[in-house]
């Protein structure tokens, strides 16, 4: 005898039958765009990663390479060669000494304190040069900045020359800009990425995907002891659906397709169920199949 409840859940399941593949194709959607864009979102991670250890990477080491070029200006200075000179008053052999042995420099000059002959030569001798002595005068330590010399960028390092504690004037090394490209020049950039070298509204050197160069912005630091930064910058692909990220995002995925395979089985499942309990034509009638 089958029990009362058996016709109505047949005809429940009977209504619920079609939409079950429907339900099922729906979380199966779900699931692989959750899963798409947690992959998406896996890999903005990656390539911030990647891209902030190279930025990083690149400030560090301009850094470091200038302040070196900072100190031979300085120690060049201090040598007894150039001691000599300033105190006979003769800059032009000051700054012969100064460069002397100096390898990477294209240029020592040293002026007096009043950089008249400078001023003078404006505009032709360049705003450059001058902005960086006056900064360094001002300031007393030594500058550096990206000049425009000899057709191209140059990176120039002044600073205050002093003979027993008495400023006697004021010395500009000129050096190739390789000295503050080369970093980035050999430093590997993801080409989804971008990082550049930048002083001002200038940029010096660049790397990656250049569409992304107006974006760099948010992402640049400082290039310590200069007025230089390392732009950088990545795609973005948008923020994790539902603030699902990582491990809860994809057991989220699991879970989905899990229930969209069971409500892709339960149609044939409880078929043979139903098929299994139904009674037979006979019973349907009240008497036993093979009555007389």
């Amino acid at each position: 005898m089958t029990s009362n409840s058996e016709p109505t859940k047949a005809r429940v399941f009977a209504q619920l039958r079609p939409w079950l593949p429907l339900l099922a194709a729906a979380l199966a959607v779900l699931a692989a765009w959750l899963a798409w864009s947690g992959w998406q979102a896996l890999q903005e991670e990656t390539r911030r990663t990647s891209v902030s250890l190279a930025r990083d990477t690149v400030a560090g080491a301009v850094a470091n390479a200038l302040r070196g070029d900072a100190g031979r200006l300085k120690e060049g200075l201090a040598g007894e060669a150039a001691q000599a000179a300033l105190r006979e008053g003769d800059l032009a052999a000051a700054a012969a000494a100064v460069a002397e042995g100096w390898t990477d420099v294209e240029a020592v000059q040293i002026h007096p304190p009043t950089l008249e002959s400078l001023y003078a030569a404006l505009p032709g001798g360049g705003f450059g040069p001058l902005a960086a002595m006056e900064a360094a005068m001002v300031r007393n330590e030594p500058v550096i900045s990206i000049i425009r010399a000899e057709g191209g960028p140059r990176v120039a390092v002044a600073a205050p020359v002093a003979v027993d504690g008495a400023t006697v004037g004021i010395a500009l090394a000129r050096l190739p800009i390789s000295r503050a490209t080369a970093p980035l020049d050999i430093v590997d950039v993801d080409p989804a990425t971008y990082v550049a070298l930048r002083q001002g509204g200038y940029t010096l050197m660049e790397k990656g995907d250049a569409t992304q160069a107006e974006a760099a912005e948010r992402m640049a630091v400082p290039v310590s002891g200069t007025n230089l930064r390392v732009a950088a910058s990545l795609p973005r692909t948008g923020s994790a659906p539902f603030g699902l990220q990582g491990i809860p995002l994809f057991v989220t995925v699991i879970a989905l397709l899990l229930l969209a395979y069971l409500l892709w089985r339960v149609p044939a499942r409880v078929t043979r169920v139903f098929e299994a309990e139904a009674p037979a034509e006979g019973d349907a009638a009240g008497q036993p199949e093979g009555a007389t």
